[in-house]
């Protein structure tokens, strides 16, 4: 192993893309420029504090909610520390894990929630053990996206006037896109909702996917997707990762530093959450049975709201 006084460093560009300062940095700005807080240096100390200490999405809306990996763990977290204490055998319907969601994020789509059940074999109105329902709502948020992008690999296309239809898929070919799906993943949200903060996640691991097809030689979307989201052990990773990544570019604070006590609290409750639903449109979602397009459908930039 080459010492690593001989290792090529990291361009001082690169590193600050890769740990997303300049995005937080923008993010920090724009608050205190719409806030106005009489202390802004004190105001930005707490803002870093509360990125360090994952509690930075709390009250944000969607969009920032869902803007990088950090984000979306940072949200698991809060969202398992809100209702990780309900017990697992206690049964709800989906509407009341919405409300729930609501309380950490005012304008989560609705749609988003609503799909789970379809998406589980259940109806809207269905009593569903929580602790089944929380870990399907865990690896959906994380994996949004990517499955909208996996779903493309099940579709068989048509050849002249025979149209597209769907087909079952090989472990083999799942795999191969976990290898290829990250970087499709990256151009559709830039595509969609504009520049984004460096994404080091949003593909599904590996070994999620081979446990999902178990001894099945081939598995429809629906069945894939079905296995997916009843995988605890994917959603307790999601939750353990994101406690783990408090270290991962900020220094941690001193145990006897309590210069600025409770500055997450104070950002927090200063975030103006706005009014927007932001719902996702029929076809966007991963439980639509319309044939996936070969590029990502632009999302309408601002969200319609819910009549």
């Amino acid at each position: 192993m080459e010492p690593s006084s001989s290792r090529t460093p990291t361009p001082a560009r690169d590193y600050l893309h890769i740990i997303n300062v300049q995005f937080y940095m923008d993010d920090a700005v724009a608050l205190m420029a719409r806030l106005r807080p009489k202390s802004p240096d004190a105001f930005l100390h707490a803002y870093f504090q509360s990125v360090l200490a994952l509690e930075h999405t709390i009250g944000r809306d969607f969009e920032f909610v869902n803007a990088s990996a950090r984000n979306r763990g940072a949200f698991l977290r809060s969202c398992h520390a809100a209702f990780g204490h309900i017990a697992d055998s206690t049964e709800v319907v989906i509407d009341d894990l919405h409300q729930l969601i609501l309380l950490i994020c005012p304008s989560f789509p609705e749609g988003r929630v609503l799909e789970i059940p379809r998406l589980m074999r259940e109806s809207a109105s269905s009593h569903i053990l929580f602790g089944e329902l929380s870990t399907a709502f865990y690896v959906h948020f994380s994996f949004y996206e990517y499955l909208l992008e996996l779903k493309k690999v099940f579709v068989q296309p048509g050849q002249g006037d025979t149209p597209p239809e769907w087909r079952s898929v090989t472990l083999a070919e799942a795999l191969e896109h976990v290898s290829t799906g990250t970087s499709s993943i990256s151009r559709s949200r830039a595509a969609s909702t504009g520049p984004k903060p460096n994404d080091r996640s949003g593909c599904l691991p590996a070994t999620a996917v081979s446990r999902a097809f178990r001894a099945n030689d081939t598995l429809t979307f629906d069945e894939f997707v079905y296995r997916l989201l009843g995988d605890k052990e994917l959603a307790s990773a999601l939750v353990r990762n994101a406690e783990s990544s408090s270290a991962e570019w900020l220094p941690r604070r001193s145990a006897s530093s309590n210069a600025y006590s409770g500055g997450q609290d104070k950002v927090a409750r200063l975030f103006l959450p706005r009014n927007s639903r932001g719902e996702a449109g029929a076809d966007e979602n991963v439980s639509s049975t319309k044939m996936p397009k070969s590029k990502p459908k632009d999302k309408a930039k601002a969200p319609t709201k819910k009549k």
